[in-house]
């Protein structure tokens, strides 16, 4: 196991001059950008799907509630208490 300790901070170390090697080059570096750009529009494309998705699902649950959903179901019936106990609160102190 110490070994393995001993050998991790050359192989960094190995990773970093090899890169900063590659990037020597101005062709190398146009390509690592243009990479960079086109997989950061394809995340935030997918993010961008994914999240409308969500939104969709949210609000048709929203306009039609489903009676068998338990745990929705308690949800809302905390939420209806939780404004009678407030008030009971307020009024008898």
């Amino acid at each position: 196991m110490t070994r393995v300790k001993n050998v991790t901070p050359y192989v960094f170390f190995g990773v970093g001059i090899a890169g900063v090697t590659f990037l020597t080059k101005d062709s190398h570096k146009e390509k690592i950008i243009t990479t960079f750009h086109t997989l950061k529009e394809k995340a935030m494309k997918y993010r961008e799907k994914k999240q409308q998705k969500v939104c969709q699902d949210v609000l048709i649950k929203a306009g039609h509630p489903d009676p068998y959903d338990i745990e929705d179901s308690r949800m809302v019936d905390e939420g209806g208490i939780y404004c009678v106990h407030y008030y009971n609160q307020k009024m008898h102190g």
